[in-house]
């Protein structure tokens, strides 16, 4: 882009390799005087100078990165006088020396001209130590107007850029003690552009004087400027790679500046359109970071930016998923599916108050809407419209989860919850529809636990009881630890068994409050047995897998454990093998973790499908528990037999403790006998039991 710049500059301008003296660049001005075509550029003192050696004045030990280093020569071949800007400059990613030839040979127009001539050179050294000096483009484009203002003594320099067919007031310079003329200017430009709109597009500038205002030319200018306060006026053209960004304009210059002005103006233009491009590119880069193209709403980015900050009060929450968003892509293409996520950013924006309202696209068809100081009525009024709006579209519908509070809150939480509702209300579309590997739509929703709050009321209304399975030793059948498993059984109501209720659960991401709330149980239970003295085994609890995968899991288990003060070895958390499959680096982290934190760790309901052996070889645990399906096959399946045998030689010697799981009959005992199992659990000995009848037989 700098060639560019560099090919708009009147001088002479040159960039070489100052390790190779490699002509890297030659601008438009100098191959003209030079006769050279890029496709023949070599060595700067072969071109330059007709030499087959570098020139003994070669200044390249000179240069520097800050500054221009300035001096003389004359060319004794072309009979030229030249004034020479030198520095170094970073060109294609490497450093290299850029040269700036002012001609100023003829002596009697070097006398005529001298004041000009340095003070257009002085222009340009300023405006490209100003381009380099590492600032913004907006701070750049500023300090260049300053530069060409007091260089001219005019009262003020405007750039007006382009912004879809329309002209806006960009940025403005004024003189010490001269009022701006900002908005006033503002409202007059789109008119001039479209008086000068032709000769801009020609490259051609505007130059009006006083003296032709008070001849009565230029007549349609007057009529605005003069109002104004504006009696003379430069206007140059800003392009770049053959597009139009605005013009440059300079009002009120002095007579003596206004023989001047254009040259002046004609050689900064281009450094102006490099810093509105490099603006404009900026603009896009931050808005592609922050905002969605396809619906132009924020998107993840700032929402997480706008996470951070502190919520008026009352906030309401609302998360909005489109439904059934993969099928649509799916059987109709991504086309449609993009008028859907279009058209339902259309109906929230509709409804949304800008400034205390604000949605985001955090999802491919996933909304939120973040209300502040809003009360309870105008949030409720608010859903209700929004359910009513996509509950009766006729090409989609969307799930809807809200949360609303009034006092301190984390507003990371308020959106949690939020969401869990939407996922509830996306059980409830698909209920009784075909499943998904995303949603299971068939489960039933037992007790209403997808209605927000049922999960919190069935808790602290007891209706969660933990029961104990115990574990025995093969050799001695010793008691050697038990399993904590959850039963659901409100007051007054059957029963519910786990394979019930918990996939609900998960269903709805609920499950991680009920697996917390079942560990927290187990400690509060091995604290009393602690506190009477008794005699402890090891107690396992199992997690789901949306638990574990949840980035603060182990730490909540460690203030868990802490609060209650439970040893480490009285705890073991069983995990389901097929935990791995969902996201192999967090399971290992969670694992690594587990081991800081001195937990003994369970592989749960291991060949329950295809056996994971890598297991067994990468990862660090202490228990193996073989699921029940391989220990039904004992009885008539030699190859389940010898897999036991195998996975106990090789558990043994890395001092991992193997346990079969539903043991149920004496011949499925003598069998495990001869694997080589060190524990066992199922029927034959013990079923689950109430901590009760727990205590009383084996505490």
């Amino acid at each position: 882009m700098l060639d560019f710049i560099l090919d708009e500059i009147s001088e002479r301008v040159y960039v070489v390799d100052p390790k190779t003296y490699d002509l890297l660049y030659v601008n438009w001005e100098a191959l003209r005087n030079i006769s050279l075509s890029t496709s023949r550029l070599g060595k700067c003192y072969e071109i330059l100078q007709g030499r087959d050696s570098p020139c003994k004045m070669c200044t390249n030990h000179l240069l520097s990165w800050d500054r221009f280093y300035t001096w003389e020569y004359v060319d004794p071949q072309r009979n030229q006088h030249f004034l020479l800007k030198n520095r170094l400059i970073e060109w294609e990613g490497c450093p290299a020396r850029l040269e700036i030839a002012f001609d100023v040979t003829q002596k009697e127009e070097q006398i005529q001209s001298s004041e000009g001539a340095s003070g257009i050179e002085n222009l340009i050294t300023k405006c490209a130590e100003t381009l380099y000096d590492g600032k913004s483009p907006c701070v750049s484009l500023r300090e260049i107007l300053k530069i060409v203002g007091e260089y001219l003594n005019c009262q003020q320099i405007y750039v007006f850029e382009t912004a879809d067919e329309r002209q806006e007031l960009a940025v403005e310079w004024c003189a010490p003690e001269v009022e701006t003329r900002f908005d006033k200017m503002r409202t007059v430009s789109q008119s001039l552009l479209k008086i000068w709109g032709g000769l801009f597009h020609d490259k051609k500038y505007v130059m009006i004087t006083q003296l032709d205002f008070q001849k009565g030319q230029y007549q349609e200018e007057y009529a605005l400027l003069n109002p104004l306060g504006v009696y003379s006026m430069v206007a140059v053209p800003l392009w770049i790679e053959n597009h139009f960004l605005g013009y440059l304009a300079g009002c009120n210059l002095q007579e003596r500046s206004e023989s001047k002005a254009v040259s002046a103006f004609h050689s900064v233009a281009s450094f102006v359109a490099f810093s509105l491009w490099k603006q404009h590119a900026l603009d896009q880069l931050e808005k592609l970071s922050y905002w969605d193209s396809l619906t132009g709403l924020p998107n993840r980015n700032l929402f997480i930016e706008d996470m951070e900050k502190q919520a008026e009060l009352p906030v309401g929450v609302l998360c909005i998923n489109i439904n059934g968003m993969k099928e649509v892509n799916d059987s109709d293409g991504h086309k449609v599916g993009d008028y859907v996520l279009i058209d339902a950013s259309k109906t929230i924006q509709a409804l949304i108050k800008q400034g205390k309202q604000s949605c985001y696209r955090v999802g491919g068809d996933e909304f939120i809407i973040i209300c502040e100081g809003i009360s309870h009525f105008d949030f409720m009024e608010l859903e209700g419209q929004l359910r009513m709006l996509f509950s009766g579209h006729k090409d989609y519908t969307a799930s809807i989860g809200s949360n609303w509070l009034d006092c301190e809150e984390n507003l990371s939480e308020v959106v949690r919850q939020a969401e869990e509702r939407m996922y509830e209300d996306k059980k409830r579309f698909y209920h009784g529809k075909k499943p998904s590997k995303r949603y299971r739509h068939q489960i039933d929703d037992v007790l209403g636990l997808a209605t927000p709050g049922m999960l919190q009321k069935l808790i602290h209304e007891g209706s969660f009881h933990i029961y104990y399975q115990p574990k025995f030793s093969v050799a001695d059948s010793k008691l050697t630890g038990a399993e904590a498993l959850v039963r659901l059984m409100p007051e007054g109501q059957d029963g519910c068994p786990p394979d019930k209720f918990i996939p609900v659960l998960e269903s709805c991401r609920l499950i991680p409050i009920l697996d917390f709330y079942v560990f927290e149980q187990v400690c509060t239970q091995l604290r009393k047995w602690l506190d009477a003295g008794k005699e402890v085994v090891p107690i396992s609890t199992n997690f789901s897998r949306l638990t574990i995968n949840t980035p603060d899991f182990v730490h909540q288990l460690v203030t868990i454990r802490d609060k209650y003060q439970i040893p480490p070895e009285l705890l073991e958390v069983e995990i389901t093998e097929t935990v791995e499959a969902d996201d192999p680096d967090c399971f290992s982290e969670t694992l690594r973790q587990l081991q800081e934190n001195n937990f003994f760790i369970a592989i749960d309901d291991f060949g329950v499908r295809n056996a994971n052996i890598s297991l067994l070889i990468d990862v660090n645990f202490h228990v193996l528990k073989v699921d029940k399906h391989v220990v039904n096959k004992l009885h008539d399946n030699d190859k389940a037999q010898q897999l036991m045998a195998a996975l106990a030689k090789i558990c043994h010697p890395r001092q991992i403790k193997m346990i079969a799981e539903g043991v149920e009959t004496e011949e499925q005992l003598d069998l495990i006998r001869e694997t080589g199992c060190d524990d066992l659990q199922g029927y034959l000995f013990s079923k689950p039991i109430d901590v009760k009848e727990f205590e009383r037989k084996y505490l």
